[in-house]
């Protein structure tokens, strides 16, 4: 029986519309996800020190024999995959690629719950917003400006006029999920 890792590995190949799973592919997605420098880029940067580190670590666990590259050992394991077998190296694997998804799906539901409005309101219609929401947008500006060392902050009555009338500042300032409560801080970051 396939591994559930195995089972996302193949819609991820397949959401990029391959209609048949070849070792090639698979074996190329293998080392995407494991050794790519696209791994943790948008947080360390391809070339720093911590992402040398991880990578060189799964280099160390998974390729132990110097001679064999990363694509060679993917390739092996994308067979062992595709005909259902294991490797020596395919529970190792497993945990890797689970950490992979396990890590993405923290960042997806981060970015989704940082994205998302208080039930209720019509985000383009600052009059369904409450009094409370509509401070607390404005305390969120008033922090973004401040740490950005900008003075430019509008006044509570400024801010309030610029919402019904730009609907690109509104759109920049609509109210987060949180920002209904009156205990809202706009200096943390969840």
């Amino acid at each position: 029986m396939m591994h559930s890792v195995f089972k996302r590995l193949y819609k991820t190949i397949f959401k990029r519309e391959l209609l048949h799973v070849d070792k090639d592919q698979l074996a190329s997605e293998l080392d995407s996800l494991l050794f790519s420098d696209k791994e943790n880029e948008d947080f360390y940067g391809p070339m720093s020190d911590e992402h040398k580190r991880k990578v060189h670590k799964k280099h160390k666990e998974l390729l132990n024999d110097d001679t064999m590259d990363s694509m060679d050992f993917c390739e092996i394991e994308a067979e062992a995959i595709l005909s259902n077998t294991k490797t020596s190296k395919t529970d190792l694997l497993i945990k890797y690629l689970e950490l992979h998804y396990e890590s993405d799906d923290k960042i997806t539901a981060l970015i989704k719950r940082q994205l998302s409005y208080p039930k209720g309101i019509d985000i383009d219609d600052p009059s369904t917003w409450s009094e409370i929401m509509i401070k607390n947008c404005h305390a969120r500006l008033s922090a973004a400006d401040s740490w950005e060392l900008d003075d430019s902050t509008p006044s509570f009555e400024e801010f309030k006029r610029l919402l019904i009338e730009d609907p690109g500042f509104r759109r920049s300032n609509t109210p987060r999920l949180g920002m209904e409560l009156e205990d809202y801080n706009p200096w943390k970051v969840s």
